[in-house]
């Protein structure tokens, strides 16, 4: 469309697409009757693993990495604050596990308070909130991008702002070690 928009020609294909627009089944009905797969928006696969992200921090779902597999995409990577916190699956489920260990409790507020989406990528603004082994609870304000592959969030790109009891967490890698940013 930037193309056609660029050549003069966008009013014309808009005024295409919407004659033939009746005319076509939608996405939704083909997909209900089994003539092509239905597929998620970025933003659907990005709350879907939060669902399962809350889950974990509340207990209620084992950590696995056939969990996280479902969720994130082999070449995940997590950058906050412009620095490297998880790469790769391997890395994701060994940022995940030291949540567990450091971590009573989290979770990501649902629905995001800003939810925004455009193909494989979608944007949020959201909290974590979190109480600690020694019972410190705190608080983080996000606003995150996530570009999505394969029905799988690839990258995380987040910005954040801290408030209460501390959460440091290691970069880990795809060796499954912690690896350096």
């Amino acid at each position: 469309m930037k193309l056609l928009a660029r050549r003069g020609l966008a009013p014309i294909a808009l005024a295409t697409a919407a004659l033939l627009l009746p005319l076509a089944p939608s996405a939704r009905v083909q997909a209900a009757e089994g003539n092509i797969p239905a597929q998620r928006t970025a933003l659907k696969v990005v709350e879907d693993a939060f669902a399962w992200f809350n889950d974990v921090g509340a207990r209620r779902t084992a950590l696995t990495r056939e969990g996280v597999a479902t969720h994130f995409h082999p070449q995940a990577s997590i950058r906050i604050d412009n620095e490297m916190k998880g790469i790769g699956a391997e890395g994701m489920y060994l940022r995940f596990a030291e949540m567990l260990e450091k971590l009573d409790y989290w979770e990501a507020t649902q629905p995001f308070t800003i939810a925004l989406t455009d193909g494989d990528h979608a944007a949020g603004q959201y909290q974590y909130r979190y109480r600690d082994k020694q019972g410190g609870t705190g608080v983080i304000d996000l606003i995150s991008i996530w570009t999505v592959r394969d029905g799988k969030v690839l990258d995380t790109v987040e910005q954040a702002k801290y408030s209460g009891a501390d959460l440091s967490l290691a970069t880990h890698g795809k060796d499954g070690g912690t690896a350096k940013p």
